[in-house]
């Protein structure tokens, strides 16, 4: 294990915050509001809020079209391009980064954004990353840059905090700080809003087919075909589901187009699987919900940072499988909550698909031992500004400071 900082607990964090002006955050985000980054972009300013500092958002348009109602009373900025290269976007950060003590940017493409905006002076304030994807050694091309312009890494996951440092980024100077979410609705979710969901997706059946979930973003990309590895690993699924003998049902949460649809149900069919029997809810902004239909959680991805749906799914007390690929090591403990199967392995993935669906008493040992577990573990919205709290006091001590909001 690579020396990553640790993140502390805030009782370790002198009480630096009341009496002190507000610090004010801003977060550039390129994403359109559904992707695991800017759902902890949001909780993040949650709690970041009740404890008496004020955030603003940089994000495009798809971002306030999904999220509006959460960014409701915040100061938000629209782009229309996140290029690096649009001196006009530029120019819009640097207005709204003004007066801002840090600016924290989650990802690309607003991470070549920050970067470009502070090498050619359009960002005055301190700059942060928060890293959700594995990044690839042997070397980040733009590592020497980073060093000088990037003042902080927050890893997601420890396997991303490992993957910077392998890449060149100094030790001292990234945090693991566990990606996480408001989970409240998950572990509370309405009996009755699970009944109607049952019977409006179809899953009332008599017998009832055994339903698997998978909550991931679907990309197609130039050149895209049926057949590919998809970096969430849809393949992996669609190819296991094809040794199943037993009726099965396949809840698909992220993908939110029509079109993606389609694709989806080509691939499944040229991977064996039944595209009939593929379920598309649509974009949601609360699924807690949809959780309560499936029997197992599944995300058999490539390279995945965390797996913030496999968190989700122990939360609401469905058993999990994941591929043993980057943080999904971290969230799934093999055998207590869910199991691990070898990464792109479909006859092993589909092994565990039949031994859960013959066996009810394990998933409900699974499901339960699970949602124990997570309440142990830090990927809830409290442990994650906790943890940027006693980051902030660490590496930005003179901006770790609050009014409590009434």
């Amino acid at each position: 294990m690579l020396p990553l900082m640790p993140v502390l607990r805030s009782s370790a964090v002198p009480a630096l915050r009341a009496g002190h002006r507000q610090l004010r955050l801003l977060q550039v985000l390129g994403g359109d509001g559904r992707g695991g980054a800017d759902q902890v972009a949001l909780a993040l300013a949650d709690g970041l809020r009740e404890r008496g500092f004020a955030v603003a958002f940089f994000v495009p348009p798809g971002f306030v079209r999904h999220q509006g109602e959460r960014l409701r009373g915040r100061a938000v900025t629209i782009a229309q391009r996140f290029s690096p290269f649009s001196v006009a976007t530029r120019g819009a950060l640097r207005q709204a980064a003004q007066g801002a003590d840090l600016v924290l940017t989650h990802d690309s493409p607003a991470r070549h954004l920050t970067l470009a905006a502070k090498a050619t002076g359009s960002l005055r304030a301190p700059l942060w990353f928060m890293r959700h994807c594995i990044v690839r050694p042997p070397a980040l091309p733009w590592a020497p840059w980073q060093r000088l312009w990037v003042a902080h890494q927050l890893a997601a996951s420890e396997v991303i905090g490992e993957s910077l440092i392998a890449s060149g980024y100094p030790a001292k100077r990234v945090t693991r700080l566990y990606a996480g979410r408001d989970l409240s609705s998950f572990f509370t979710a309405n009996p009755q809003a699970i009944r109607v969901l049952r019977g409006r997706l179809g899953l009332d059946v008599q017998p009832a087919p055994f339903c698997i979930g998978m909550v991931a973003r679907f990309d197609r990309w130039p050149g895209w075909y049926p057949e590919v590895a998809h970096p969430k690993g849809f393949d992996v699924l669609f190819a296991a589901l094809s040794r199943l003998d037993f009726p099965y049902r396949v809840l698909l949460l992220g993908p939110p187009k029509p079109e993606d649809h389609e694709a989806l149900r080509a691939m499944a069919g040229a991977h064996g699987a039944r595209p009939d029997w593929l379920i598309f809810p649509g974009f949601q902004n609360d699924i807690s919900a949809y959780y309560g239909l499936m029997d197992v959680n599944v995300l058999p991805s490539r390279r995945e940072g965390l797996g913030l749906a496999l968190v989700e799914g122990l939360a609401a007390g469905v058993p999990v499988l994941g591929s043993g690929s980057g943080g999904i090591r971290e969230v799934i403990q093999h055998g207590r909550n869910g199991f691990l199967f070898p990464e792109g392995d479909a006859v092993a993935l589909a092994g565990l698909l039949t031994r859960l669906a013959h066996g009810p008493e394990l998933r409900r040992r699974l499901g339960e031992e699970g949602g124990r577990q997570l309440q142990e573990t830090a990927f809830d919205e409290g442990r994650l500004v906790d943890g940027f709290m006693d980051c902030l006091a660490r590496e930005h001590p003179a901006s770790a400071h609050g009014e409590r909001v009434p």
